[in-house]
C-alpha cells in the first residue's frame, strides 16, 4: 500500500516551504476571489508534473448553482471562471494580470476543460464574425436537424443562413426587386411566388437583426474587459508612485523638506536651532494631527492602520490573510515602518502650506468653491473611508498627503 501525505492549510501555504510535487488540491467551498484560487491551486506541481484542483461545495438554488446572495460576495471572475462559460485562460489572465487574450487556450499551451469540449470561448470580434461567416459554421448550421425534417425544410433553412452571411458580408440586405422596374427572378427563387419571396427575406433581416444584438454584445462586453484592465494597470501605478514617496519622504527630515528642501541632515533640526518660530508652528500643527489620530473613531472602519494612518497593505503591522486585499489582521509584534510620516507632512502642511492643503481638501471633499475650510472640516474630511485608490482601501486624510507631497515635490 502507497503512502501518501497530506497537508490541510489555508492559500498560505507555501511562504518558506518547500512542497514541490503536491499532486492534489481540494477547495473546501468556493474562493472569494481569482487571486485567492490561483494562490490555492498553484500550489500543484511544482516540480513540472501535473495536478488536479477540485472545488467542493455544497448545492446551491438558483441559475447555473448561484443564488444572488452566493454571487454578490464573490468577485465577477470567480463567478464566471465556477461556471465555465468561457475560457480558463481567459478569466485567469485578466482577473490577475490584466491581460485580454484573442481568443481561448493557445496551440502551445494545454488545453482547459471548457476548450476541450468546445465551450464558449471568448473571441474577438473579428474573430467571432469569420467563424459565424465560415462555410463550415453555413454546413454545419444547414445540416444540424437532418433526419428531423424534409429535405424542403433544411433546403429552406441553408438559403437563410447564406442570405444572413451576405447581411454580414455586405452591411445590409440586398434590395428587394420592385415589381414595376425588375423580374421576380432570384437564381432557385424564380419559380416561388413574391409573397413567399418576401416573407423569406423578413425572415433573413430578423436573422440580421439577432446577429447585429450578438455582435453589440460581444463588443461591450470587450470594452468592460478592457476597461477594466486599464483600472487595474493605473491602480499599480498609483500605489507604486505612493510607497516610492512614502520611502523618499521618510529618508530626510519632512520639516526642512517642507520649508527650505534641504532636508537631509543628521541630528536636530536647523529650523530648531535658527527658526524656533517656525519650528513650534510646525510642531503644533503635528501635535495637533497626532491627537486627532489618537482619538477613537476618527478614521472609519476599516480604512487603515489607526497607529500611522496608512492603508493595511502598505503597513508592517498588517497581513493580508487571502493574499487579495481583502481582508487582513494584525501581526503581534510589528511595528509601523512609517508611524509619524502622516501627523507630520499634514501638521506641517497646517502651517507652512494651509492654502495649498485646504485646497487639497476641498476637491477631496467635494467642498463649495470659496467656501472656507478650517481644521475641523480637514479632519472630518480626512477620517471618511475611501474603498478604491490604487486598488486599496485607505482614508481621505491619506489621499491628501500623497497630494500635498506630490506639490512639495514638484514646487
Amino acid at each position: 500500500m502507497t503512502t501518501k501525505r497530506l497537508i490541510v492549510a489555508t492559500n498560505a501555504l507555501g511562504l518558506g516551504i518547500n512542497v514541490p510535487d503536491v499532486r492534489f488540491v481540494i477547495h473546501v467551498g468556493i474562493p472569494y476571489q481569482v487571486r485567492a484560487f490561483a494562490q490555492e491551486s498553484g500550489r500543484l506541481g511544482r516540480d513540472g508534473r501535473q495536478g488536479t484542483s477540485t472545488i467542493i461545495c455544497k448545492a446551491m438554488k438558483g441559475q447555473q448553482g448561484f443564488t444572488q446572495a452566493a454571487q454578490s460576495v464573490r468577485d465577477e471572475e470567480m463567478v464566471e471562471y465556477i461556471r465555465g462559460t468561457r475560457c480558463r485562460r481567459f478569466v485567469l489572465d485578466k482577473a490577475m494580470d490584466g491581460r485580454i487574450r484573442e481568443g481561448g487556450c493557445q496551440d502551445d499551451e494545454e488545453m482547459c476543460d471548457v476548450c476541450i469540449r468546445g465551450g464558449h470561448v471568448q473571441e474577438s470580434n473579428v474573430m467571432a464574425i469569420r467563424q459565424m461567416m465560415g462555410p463550415e459554421s453555413i454546413t454545419n448550421e444547414a445540416t444540424d436537424e437532418e433526419g428531423n425534417g424534409t429535405e424542403h425544410d433544411r433546403e429552406h433553412k441553408r438559403r437563410r443562413i447564406e442570405e444572413n452571411r451576405a447581411v454580414q458580408v455586405g452591411g445590409a440586405l440586398p434590395r428587394a426587386p420592385s415589381p414595376e422596374r425588375e423580374g421576380w427572378t432570384f437564381g432557385d427563387d424564380e419559380e416561388k411566388a413574391p409573397q413567399e419571396q418576401v416573407a423569406e427575406r423578413r425572415e433573413g433581416a430578423e436573422v440580421q437583426e439577432t446577429s447585429m444584438e450578438i455582435y453589440m454584445q460581444e463588443r461591450d462586453q470587450e470594452f468592460a474587459i478592457w476597461k477594466e484592465s486599464e483600472r487595474i494597470r493605473d491602480n499599480t501605478l498609483l500605489t507604486e508612485i505612493f510607497e516610492r514617496q512614502l520611502a523618499s519622504w521618510s529618508e530626510g527630515c519632512i520639516y526642512c523638506r517642507m520649508t527650505s528642501g534641504e532636508d537631509d541632515h543628521e541630528g536636530l533640526c536647523p529650523l530648531e536651532a535658527h527658526d524656533k518660530g517656525v519650528f513650534e508652528g510646525i510642531e503644533r500643527g503635528v501635535k495637533q494631527i497626532q491627537e486627532w489620530m489618537g482619538r477613537k473613531g476618527s478614521f472609519e472602519r476599516y480604512c487603515g492602520c489607526w497607529e500611522c494612518g496608512l492603508p493595511y497593505r502598505i503597513c508592517n503591522r498588517w497581513e493580508d490573510i487571502y493574499g487579495d486585499g481583502g481582508k487582513f489582521r494584525r501581526i503581534a509584534g510589528e511595528q509601523c515602518q512609517y508611524p509619524d510620516i502622516m501627523a507630520k507632512v499634514i501638521g506641517a502642511g497646517l502651517s507652512r502650506a494651509r492654502d495649498v492643503l485646504e485646497y487639497i481638501f476641498r476637491q477631496i471633499g467635494k467642498t463649495e468653491e470659496g467656501k472656507e475650510v478650517g481644521v475641523d472640516d480637514l479632519l472630518r474630511i480626512g477620517g471618511r473611508r475611501r474603498k478604491d485608490w490604487g486598488g486599496m482601501e485607505t482614508n481621505d486624510m491619506c489621499v491628501g498627503m500623497s497630494m500635498l507631497m506630490d506639490w512639495f515635490d514638484e514646487d
